[in-house]
């Protein structure tokens, strides 16, 4: 009713019931208005109706939320509560009428999981209830699984592990489990004496967790059967070294691995006598192994001592001397002295006993300490001294021994006589002394005498009394009879040998010991031919024969002409001539072919005492004009693929001639032919597979007069096997951990050919398959391995054996590898126990500097990076944080490649 937009400022409300504190059970309540104010109205200008309200109030809502809950699996359930939200003015549940009540389905034997809890029941004036079921989780109790304690021999394999378990819930047993926990342990047959852990792991179960406890293997120490070897010595000689064998080793050990090995000893020294002598062994001790000690015997042998019996002498028929022995092998300072029985020496020789030597013999010697070794000593029985008187003899020397006589006391004793000094009889002519000795087997003595050779008659003979002259000494020869005697020469009575022409008295003396004699002749020296002279030879080339009488040309006074003997010494240009021959003195020339110029010839005559006189004179053969010829022979035969070469050679008679060489019919393409400008050409070229076959070839050559020759011949060129090739290019690229390959061409001249492609050196990440059809394919993909420079020499051959090499060196670059863990993390640890977790990384690139960071830990961890690519993770968990964490770890290279490590760590709870 306000108007012109007017309005109320204020109103005063006034109920019976307070809005704050009614309860609903009072509703409703009169809701009284008055005392209109402010705004923009004026009241002058109205009147005022004021009309009741009324106030209903309502129940307020109570949200009734059970509390969540948990119980260990077989415990009772806890105490269920609600929490109420949603009391007006300041109450609390304590106003409530009937308060709600939780319930749940779940008892003791209800297994792990979460269970409702469901509030209901409550009633109230003021409040409805909105009910919030609350979860009453069930967990896993906890079982105590302790690996059992065991014991085993060191080197025996381990026995069976067991289990025992605590901490079951409503008289369950392990047979509940869904899956039983084994035991295990890092000792193995070979693990030395010692604890080791036996660890529990694996178990898993619906309604529990577990509680591990490690358990012991002692393994204990294995027995060593340790024996001392029986050992032997000579009496007197140092202990041999004592040696133990052993038995009872395990895992095929030896005494390599015993820490301290037992030694061997015996009482036994050097001074001990012969007999036996325990070993005893002791001392070893090991880790693994315990000894069991079983002693040797030291057998000390009788040392052998040599015994000899001393050498001993006397004159013939005398009696033996006292007979001695010396020792040597002696020991610890014993003597002939300390011997049980000493050996008796002994002899075969008697008083009537022949000179010589007799054997002192040894026997029956004993002792408890040594054998005996006898050697025998020598009893030397010397001659008897006898009167000698030597005889003087004389006779006349005849070549034959003179040999003395002699007579002896007693008698008929051997004498033996030297003469001079000599023991040889002599023979030459002369006195000589004689010595007589007996020669006797029990006697010795001498006596002197004279021996006489007279001379014996000789005869002498002269030679050599014809010599030609040379203007040298002309000596005669001489002989003797008997031969060889010197003798002493004069000629016309001087001793000076004559040579020149002309006849000389000569006179022989023998001039020897054993003989005299003497001879007389007339020695004659001869002289050479003389020379009338040669006229010079003048002719034309080519000219017919020439003849020289030389019977005419030469003069002897003491040969006739058929005495006389010719010969050519010296001829300037035997080229001239075919031929050269002198024939009962007839000199025939035999003028050469195309030949000319001129020949100094030098002609000898000998007469036949061999004097001679030498004669030259000149041969003139003017030349003609002559064609020029071949000289060389062709090469008829060529090999394909091979340098094929003919040395052409020509020649010209005429000496100013100039002269060409040529090809007359037109050459094969595979042939030149180059002419050398002197007489001379190269023929020269290599067939290929289409020249096989047979060329005919006409050289021919021409001299600038127009004179000329021609060569016709065949070259048969024969096939040659042609080593195979590569074609294709390899590649020498490659990166690690890709795929590499190169396609193979290869090709051989020879049609028809098989080629084989090998590889003699390949690396072993490649492979090599051959086509069969003159190609294949190098593959493979190289690894970290093989960065850097790999060699690889492949090879094509054909079915004749001829091959060629394709060397290659690939070169592999390096791609870079993510890193990786090796290490297994430990996943389960007791709250208040040390948790360590080594953790080894690695890179296949070899240097790559590691880096280990947490992604996702809990603060009870702590991780410790060592650089090195390891690092570890540790830390104690407390009771707050028992329960399960998970674990994110992270390794990366300095290339940014990286992996991570995820697990879950379970902290176990502990009473």
């Amino acid at each position: 009713g306000l108007q012109n937009s007017e309005t109320i400022g204020n109103v005063t409300l006034t109920s019976t019931g307070s809005p704050a504190t009614a309860s609903a059970g009072g509703s409703p309540y009169t809701i009284t208005a008055s005392n209109a104010t402010g705004g923009t109205f004026n009241a002058a200008n109205y009147t005022i109706t004021y009309n009741p309200g009324v106030l209903s109030i309502n129940k307020a809502v109570i949200t009734a939320t059970a509390d969540n809950l948990s119980r260990l699996y077989g415990a009772s359930n806890p105490p269920l509560t609600i929490a109420y939200t949603g009391f007006q003015n300041g109450e609390t549940s304590a106003v409530i009428d009937v308060l709600p009540t939780a319930s749940t389905v779940a008892n003791a034997v209800s297994p792990v999981g979460s269970y409702a809890i469901v509030p209901s029941g409550g009633s109230d004036d003021n409040y409805t209830f909105n009910y919030t079921n609350g979860t009453l989780n069930v967990t896993k109790a906890t079982v105590s699984v302790t690996a059992n304690n065991q014991i085993r021999i060191y080197g025996a394999a381990n026995p069976p592990l067991t289990i025992s378990y605590s901490g079951f819930q409503n008289g369950e047993t392990s047979t509940v489990i869904d899956v039983l926990p084994t035991a295990s342990t890092m000792a193995n047959n070979t693990s030395p004496v010692g604890s080791y852990v036996i660890t529990p792991a694996g178990g898993s179960d619906n309604n529990y967790i577990f509680n591990y406890n490690d358990g012991t293997l002692t393994v204990n120490k294995a027995a060593i059967t340790v024996t001392a070897n029986n050992q032997s010595r000579l009496y007197g000689a140092a202990n041999p070294t004592l040696t133990i064998t052993y038995s009872g080793f395990q895992n095929s050990e030896n005494t390599a691995v015993i820490d301290v090995l037992p030694t061997a000893a015996t009482s036994a020294t050097v001074l001990s006598p012969v007999g036996g002598y325990l070993i005893t062994a002791s001392g070893g001790v090991d880790g693994n192994y315990t000894f069991s000690y079983t002693d040797g015997i030291l057998t000390i042998n009788k040392a052998t001592l040599t015994a000899k019996a001393d050498d001993k002498s006397r004159i013939y028929g005398q009696v033996n001397p006292t007979f001695t022995i010396t020792y040597t092998g002696f020991l610890n300072g014993d003597n002939a002295i300390g011997l049980d029985v000493q050996p008796n020496p002994q002899t075969t020789a008697t008083l009537a006993s022949n000179v010589g030597s007799y054997p002192i013999t040894l026997s029956g010697g004993t002792d408890n300490n040594y054998t005996y070794t006898y050697q025998s000593g020598t009893l030397t029985i010397n001659k008897a001294t006898a009167t000698v008187v030597v005889d003087n003899n004389t006779y006349t020397y005849n070549g034959s021994q003179k040999v003395a006589t002699a007579t002896t006391t007693p008698s008929g004793l051997n004498v033996t006589f030297t003469y001079d000094g000599s023991g040889t009889a002599p023979t030459n002519a002369d006195a000589y002394d004689v010595v007589g000795t007996i020669n006797e087997t029990n006697y010795l003595g001498s006596g002197i005498g004279t021996l006489t050779i007279n001379k014996a008659l000789a005869i002498v003979n002269i030679g050599n009394l014809y010599q030609n002259f040379t203007g040298s000494p002309k000596p005669v020869t001489t002989s003797t009879s008997p031969s060889g005697l010197n003798l002493i020469l004069t000629y016309n009575g001087s001793a000076t040998v004559p040579s020149s022409v002309g006849s000389y008295n000569v006179d022989a003396v023998v001039n020897e010991g054993n003989y005299t004699g003497s001879a007389s002749a007339v020695l004659v020296i001869n002289g050479a031919p003389t020379s009338n002279g040669i006229a010079n030879v003048n002719v034309n080339e080519d000219a017919s024969d020439f003849n020289i009488n030389l019977y005419a040309a030469f003069d002897d006074v003491e040969d006739t002409d058929p005495n006389l003997n010719f010969s050519i010494i010296q001829n300037t240009n035997s080229s001239l001539f075919a031929s050269t021959v002198i024939n009962s003195g007839i000199l025939s020339l035999d003028f050469a072919e195309n030949q000319f110029g001129s020949s100094n010839i030098t002609i000898r005559a000998t007469d036949t005492g061999g004097l001679f006189v030498d004669q030259a004179f000149a041969v003139n053969v003017a030349s003609v004009q002559d064609d020029p010829q071949f000289v060389s022979a062709p090469v008829t035969g060529a090999v394909q693929g091979q340098l094929y070469t003919y040395n052409v050679i020509t020649s010209d008679p005429d000496p100013t001639d100039t002269w060409t060489i040529s090809n007359l019919i037109a050459l094969p393409v595979w042939l030149s032919l180059t002419d050398n400008g002197n007489g001379t050409a190269l023929l020269s070229g290599t067939p290929t597979n289409g020249d096989i076959g047979t060329v005919g070839i006409a050289l021919g050559v021409v001299d600038d007069k127009g004179n000329d020759d021609t060569q016709f011949f065949n070259i048969v060129v024969s096939n040659s096997n042609d080593t195979p090739f590569f074609v294709s290019t390899p590649t020498t690229a490659a990166t690690q951990d890709i795929s590499y390959t190169y396609f193979i061409n290869v090709n051989d001249d020879d049609v028809g050919d098989v080629l084989t492609i090998t590889a003699p050196i390949l690396p072993a990440w490649l492979s090599l398959v051959d086509n069969g059809n003159k190609t294949g394919v190098l593959s493979g993909t190289p690894n970290n391995t093989n960065i850097g420079s790999n060699i690889v020499q492949l090879r094509v051959t054909d079915n004749s054996g001829a091959f060629s090499n394709q060397d290659i060196t690939i070169n592999v670059d390096n791609a870079n590898d993510a890193p990786f863990f090796t290490s297994s993390p430990v996943l389960i640890v007791n709250e208040d126990e040390f948790y360590q977790y080594n953790i080894i990384t690695t890179d296949p690139d070899v240097g790559d500097d590691l880096t280990l960071k947490a992604l996702s830990k809990p603060i009870w961890l702590t991780l410790n990076d060592n650089g090195d690519g390891t690092g570890t993770l540790t830390g104690t968990p407390l009771n707050a944080n028992v329960g399960s964490f998970s674990i994110v770890l992270n390794v990366e290279d300095q290339s940014g490649a990286n992996v991570n490590q995820n697990f879950t760590i379970t902290v176990n709870n502990t009473n």
